[in-house]
């Protein structure tokens, strides 16, 4: 039996809810779960909101893109990722958030089966614009995205890379490696 209320119910099963139905398939398959059917929706919703305060603030953010307000649906007060910022008019389904700690997401839109990882910036130049990333897309942890630029389809971006470029379909991006020099021997005094 539910502990959803109705209001959480109808959202869920609504055209509206669609993209909450997919990052929920998206996050149980993830995390090592079956596809689940629409019977289990319900459940697998209250498991991954008692779980991830990430998953929590990703609900509100759905819930305010369908032009309500997340007290109106609230499923539950357990807090919501403090440090986790999403400012983006359009993320498609399947968006799934590894440890979204030290993280913001401003982008002008998002496509389908976005991965991001922690401590990562997807942000606007000021004088320039946004983001524009496309489908199947993830962001290593420490990554920086900013500027009007594109990400294509298929897409990784490694760990702590810093992208100001459009990248096309199909690419791995990765910072370069980091390199040893030796130190200078610490004067001594005579």
């Amino acid at each position: 039996m539910s502990m959803l209320s109705p209001g959480v119910q109808g959202f869920l099963l609504s055209e509206a809810g669609w993209t909450l139905r997919a990052d929920i398939q998206a996050w149980v398959k993830w995390r090592g779960g079956e596809v689940v059917g629409d019977g289990e929706l319900e459940h697998r919703l209250e498991e991954l909101m008692a779980q991830f305060s990430e998953f929590r603030s990703l609900y509100d953010y759905r819930v305010r893109s369908a032009g309500l307000e997340p007290g109106q649906l609230s499923i539950n007060r357990l807090p919501r990722a403090q440090d986790l910022h999403i400012n983006c008019p359009e993320i498609g389904p399947g968006f799934r958030i590894q440890h979204g700690h030290s993280t913001w997401i401003n982008a002008h839109s998002i496509g389908a089966n976005f991965l991001i990882r922690h401590n990562v910036t997807v942000g606007d130049h000021p004088r320039r614009g946004r983001p524009t990333i496309g489908d199947n897309v993830s962001l290593g942890t420490g990554s920086v995205v900013f500027g009007p630029i594109r990400i294509g389809n298929n897409v990784h971006i490694g760990p702590n890379a810093t992208v100001d470029f459009d990248v096309p379909d199909d690419q791995t991006v990765f910072a370069p490696r980091p390199m040893m020099v030796p130190r200078k021997p610490a004067s001594v005094p005579k």
